[in-house]
């Protein structure tokens, strides 16, 4: 498709991987460790522009609330095709490049 990829194991493998920018961060809320919350309030913290997107098998809109109220950008139930995060990124990349575009005439 044509992404490049960085895999974690962990919650904390994850965070470690943030000293670089991403332009989209999937993110699986029950990776070993810490919550997967973690993962999105450390990527918004050092890059806010970043589009974040958690997955979750439980289907419960509290995990979902979340996850969105400490700056997931987008959120998938389990199990999902391919297409459909293919467009979630695509959605993202998108959304991702209108902020900075936003910033960019601020400034």
């Amino acid at each position: 498709e044509g992404f490049s990829v960085a895999e974690a194991g962990d919650v904390k493998g994850a965070v470690r991987q943030l000293h670089a920018e991403f332009d989209v961060v999937v993110v699986d809320l029950r990776l070993p460790g810490p919550p997967g919350t973690e993962v999105v309030k450390a990527t918004k913290s050092r890059w806010p522009a970043t589009q974040v997107i958690v997955i979750t098998g439980l289907r419960d809109s509290g995990v979902a609330a979340e996850a969105l109220s400490v700056g997931a950008d987008r959120y998938l139930y389990k199990p999902f095709g391919m297409p459909e995060l293919r467009s979630h990124i695509t959605s993202s990349l998108a959304a991702r490049e209108r902020i900075l575009r936003e910033r960019g005439s601020d400034q």
